[in-house]
């Protein structure tokens, strides 16, 4: 392909968008700037995120070219919530193990 880079992708939950976003101030909190205020559900962009990320291609001339593993084309590369896990925290460890040993493959 024409890409310049690949980024593995997963789906952000609908309820969770530009719209959904606010800024914390000294415990008051306001529509972030991007925010579209969009009220319906059905009106709301679809997004997707980098899932940490897990995957990321790119190729030599893009480093050369952004100084950055992305370019200006990157293709998606969508992975599946369930094979998505953050951890951040040891509890979150234990979550994982727990969610793998109870997996039948």
């Amino acid at each position: 392909s024409q890409a310049d880079s690949l980024v593995s992708t997963m789906d952000v939950p609908h309820q969770f968008g530009l719209d959904s976003l606010m800024v914390e101030n000294d415990g008051y909190v306001e529509a972030a700037k991007t925010a579209t205020n969009t009220l319906r559900r059905q009106d709301k962009t679809t997004f997707v995120a980098r899932n940490g990320p897990a995957i990321v291609i790119t190729t030599p001339a893009t480093i050369d070219t952004y100084q950055s593993l992305y370019g200006k084309a990157i293709l998606s590369y969508k992975m599946p919530n369930s094979r998505c896990y953050d951890i951040d925290e040891p509890d979150d460890l234990d979550y994982i193990a727990w969610l793998l040993n109870k997996r039948t493959i």
